[in-house]
């Protein structure tokens, strides 16, 4: 299977809960049945269908319950009960924010006003410009690694600060192996929308059996089969690169991103490599 078929077959899933009338209401339950994390299948799932995978599932969740209370088939309780909503009045205030009345005024509306949303239907964007490069298949060594640790919230919008704070206080390391810095990115698949966000640990390679200062925080990583990108142009650009990795090489890819985490490692001569945990 590649990466789009994984897509398809997230779409597939959720919608046969759907008419089963016992649907999927969370993106990590989805994302755990098709065996991804919940952050890589947003990604691929964003990349094809044009919309994040957690405002998918709601705005279908309440089509199909709007459209059975406009038919007559269910009351507005029972819609709510049946498509997910234990409370009634978060119920009500979706349907009002989706379709701009109340769940009692949904079968008087308007039939050109009442615009649910329909099964995404994923689609391979076109490449925008020269082919992305392809990524080396790799097995890397495990690694020890020491330095800082900081949590960035959704709304973060660059890593300088973290990089900043690291980098002044880089040479108070101890036992230093080599010239290499690491960015090593995790996620909680579990974590509620308000706490969503990334673990980033900026470190260097370090000798295992060295003491260290206590603000730092040393890990082994063990030995990973990953894709690494070259990534070229500024570090500023970084994000262009991630974006075309999702868009042109992974939807029709057979590596499956595995795990909750990934990782970049920037030379001394200013090489950047993107490095995305995989199984075939």
């Amino acid at each position: 299977m590649t990466n789009f078929d994984y897509v398809q077959k997230t779409v597939d899933l959720f919608e046969a809960s759907l008419i089963s009338r016992a649907p999927y209401t969370a993106a990590s339950s989805l994302a755990s049945r098709i065996g991804y994390s919940t952050r890589h299948l947003g990604r691929l799932f964003h990349t094809l269908c044009g919309e994040s995978l957690g405002r998918y599932i709601l705005r279908r969740r309440l089509a199909e319950a709007a459209t059975a209370i406009r038919s007559g088939d269910l009351t507005a309780s029972e819609a709510a009960a049946v498509f997910g909503w234990q409370d009634y009045s978060a119920f009500g205030r979706a349907v009002r924010r989706e379709f701009g009345v109340s769940p009692g005024e949904l079968r008087s509306l308007d039939s050109m006003r009442f615009k649910p949303a329909v099964r995404a239907r994923p689609r391979i964007p076109l490449p925008q410009r020269d082919t992305l490069h392809p990524p080396d298949i790799m097995v890397t060594e495990s690694l020890h690694l020491t330095g800082m640790v900081f949590f960035m919230g959704m709304n973060e919008r660059g890593f300088h600060k973290p990089w900043r704070i690291f980098m002044k206080n880089r040479s108070r390391i101890c036992g230093v192996l080599d010239e290499y810095t690491w960015q090593f990115s995790s996620w909680d698949n579990e974590a509620i929308a308000e706490d969503d966000g990334l673990w980033i640990h900026c470190a260097v390679r370090t000798d295992p059996t060295v003491r260290q200062d206590m603000r730092f925080f040393s890990r082994v990583i063990p030995s990973l089969k990953v894709l690494r990108f070259l990534h070229s142009g500024p570090i500023e650009t970084i994000h262009d690169t991630y974006a075309r990795i999702f868009h042109e090489y992974l939807p029709s890819s057979a590596f499956h991103l595995a795990g909750n985490m990934e990782f970049q490692r920037y030379s001394p001569e200013g090489t950047v490599e993107i490095c995305l945990p995989v199984v075939t």
